[in-house]
């Protein structure tokens, strides 16, 4: 008789506690919701079962990336009081996280270099950040550089940013290292075996891949060509940076200038 008076007062809170959920429930909480999900006990033995709830937390799903009429589009250009300054963005119609983040570290590094030296504007120190865009029906890309002057050594910085149009997704250095089956080590290795120094004690004594431009050729192949940074010295001297691009079908490598960027980044 204990037993059955005891489990009818539990049903009867467990009832109560329903209704009450119930009658407080708001059908406008945009909330994440909290779902109890009953693990079921085939154990037949009611005195001996027991039962606990998992609780997962239901969170909105992400808007999935929408984004069209990708295109290239000038964030600042300002060719006065000695300065310098192309820097392009992604523009589009739509959402894309991807191109958002990208757009972000120019912003935070281009965009940042250029107020701060404008802000200065002394008349002694400018920034030139220079801009080479190539666009085609498959890629977006473009190719900055950048460096704060005067200078007395080679120095500055160069990036590349690629968006590839068909597949709707931002192309990192280190994924088309990858998917040519090289590493970083791989890409200095071949350097420096195709390294011809102007001067037989120069040497290169840093490496870094700092971009890559996919030149697409009639017969609808691709000429991959890695940008390199390199850091020189002479014995003890620091020489600066010097930028170098390496074609890997061809084995080929070259010393980057403007001329070269110009050309590279013709239609």
């Amino acid at each position: 008789m204990k037993k059955f008076t005891s489990v009818l007062l539990l049903g009867i809170f467990t009832l109560s506690l329903a209704l009450s959920s119930c009658g407080n429930s708001n059908d406008n909480n945009t909330e994440p919701t909290i779902s109890p999900v009953v693990e079921e006990d085939n154990n037949d033995d009611d005195d001996n079962s027991s039962s606990s709830d998992t609780y997962v937390v239901s969170e909105p799903l992400p808007e999935p990336d929408t984004a069209s009429n990708e295109r290239i589009e000038m964030l600042i250009q300002d060719h006065s009081n000695g300065f310098v300054a192309e820097i392009p963005y992604f523009a589009y119609d739509g959402k894309h996280s991807e191109i958002d983040a990208v757009n972000k570290v120019i912003k935070d590094s281009l965009v940042r270099m250029y107020d701060k030296y404008a802000e200065i504007n002394n008349g002694i120190h400018t920034v030139e950040i220079r801009s080479y865009t190539q666009t085609s029906e498959r890629y977006l890309q473009f190719i900055t550089t950048s460096c704060i002057l005067p200078s007395y050594l080679p120095s500055g910085a160069i990036d590349s940013f690629c968006y590839d149009i068909l597949n709707k997704k931002i192309i990192s250095v280190e994924e088309k290292v990858a998917e040519n089956g090289f590493t970083a080590e791989d890409i200095q290795q071949k350097t420096n075996e195709l390294f011809t120094p102007d001067d037989p004690t120069d040497k290169i004594i840093q490496i870094v891949v700092n971009g890559f431009l996919i030149k697409e050729t009639p017969d609808s192949g691709e000429i991959l060509t890695f940008i390199l940074e390199t850091d020189m010295a002479k014995e003890d001297e620091y020489l600066g940076k010097f930028y170098y691009g390496l074609i890997p079908d061809t084995n080929t490598l070259f010393k980057i200038n403007e001329a070269d960027l110009n050309a590279s980044f013709k239609n």
